[in-house]
């Protein structure tokens, strides 16, 4: 299974960080232009059990994604994981992590484990273009919330 790492300095409090990632209102702010996210069935507020479905459109294609949340841990961090058959991938979970480095100083830390889907025809798509896909996805998620939460 593999296992993708993001790490990321942000010049704001913790507190400002957890309240940022703690609703799905972010998410849209942080999604790459070219790509689409309508949120589907959300019940704020969100805690262990919380469930939320969204569709992803890329490329024209739309994606229908059901997600639960397994932990929750204010303001220390959260995880998130694909409900088994109900998205893009086999599998997928997400560890959002916020580490006080200081009073005005978060890190933030993004540890994703994934399966592509469809056997040895996602291994194929994981190795062209998927794991770079992803790498770029987060590099531009880390980019644009780093710069609204500097902001001030």
């Amino acid at each position: 299974m593999p296992i993708l790492e993001f790490k990321i300095e942000i010049d704001a409090p913790l507190q400002k960080v957890w309240e940022f990632h703690s609703t799905l209102d972010g998410l849209k702010k942080v999604t790459p232009a070219g790509t689409k996210i309508e949120i589907l069935d959300y019940n704020p507020p969100l805690k262990i059990g919380s469930r939320f479905t969204l569709v992803i459109k890329r490329f024209g294609i739309p994606i229908k994604w059901e997600v639960e949340y397994v932990s929750f841990d204010p303001p220390n961090g959260f995880i998130d994981q694909q409900v088994t058959g109900s998205g893009p991938f086999k599998s997928w979970r997400h560890e959002h992590r916020f580490i006080a480095i200081s009073e005005n100083k978060t890190l933030l830390h993004d540890h994703i484990a994934y399966e592509a889907p469809f056997l040895f025809l996602g291994k194929i798509a994981e190795a062209l273009f998927l794991k770079n896909d992803l790498v770029k996805m987060f590099a531009y998620r880390h980019k644009i919330t780093k710069e609204l939460l500097e902001k001030p």
